[in-house]
């Protein structure tokens, strides 16, 4: 383990903070973060839409800080349109279609991690707040795995906690490809993500175990 017993505060994940680290630990989620495709003024179709990546930095964020899930929203999906109701704020898709936005990477990914016997691990990271929230760095860590999730695409520098072997894999949020890239004895070790050619340059660092 890596000094997983008391959980360290993330962060950018003020809301998920506020219940997690009571006593006893109480399970909590984020139900209601930015849906995707709706207006950032919610009644105000004329301002930005809240797109894929700001719906998943919220869903990474809170999941990597110790909350036992997360609600997706999608604003096709929320009134069903298409289905004949009247089109409210500023949908521009049918539910059908926008369905498939959802996040089900995020799933899989915590399923292949032992996400139930994982705990919030901060410490590990030598710098986890970067110069904006934007950069935060978030980990989740276990006996096996540490996952660490960069929604800059921001570098990821690991402390003189972490001494041991790692296998190395940048996961895709956006699609959930996996890409190994070696293996490493991680202290001090700086990772640094690949640049993405489209969409936003958010991954996640999957480490597994093979040496303590």
């Amino acid at each position: 383990m890596l000094g997983m017993k008391v959980p360290q505060k993330n962060p950018g994940t003020e809301k998920v903070n506020a219940d997690y680290f009571k006593t006893p630990t109480r399970p909590v989620l984020d139900g209601e973060p930015s849906y995707e495709q709706i207006p950032q003024g919610f009644h105000k179709p004329e301002e930005p839409y809240w797109q894929d990546h700001h719906v998943r930095r919220y869903a990474y964020w809170s999941a990597l800080a110790g909350a036992v899930g997360h609600v997706y929203g999608h604003n096709s999906i929320i009134q069903f349109y298409g289905t004949g109701g009247e089109a409210v704020y500023g949908v521009k898709e049918t539910w059908e279609k926008s369905i498939h936005d959802s996040m089900k990477c995020l799933k899989v990914l915590l399923e292949n991690s032992d996400f139930t016997y994982s705990f919030p691990a901060q410490e590990i990271v030598a710098d986890p707040s970067g110069s904006s929230q934007e950069e935060n760095l978030l980990a989740l860590s276990n006996e096996k795995y540490i996952l660490c999730y960069s929604y800059s695409g921001r570098a990821i520098v690991f402390n003189e906690k972490v001494a041991d072997f790692y296998d190395g894999y940048w996961v895709d949020p956006l699609c959930g490809s996996r890409s190994y890239f070696g293996s490493f004895e991680i202290k001090n070790a700086t990772f640094s993500p690949p640049n993405k050619k489209t969409s936003w340059n958010d991954w996640v660092l999957f480490l597994e175990l093979i040496k303590s």
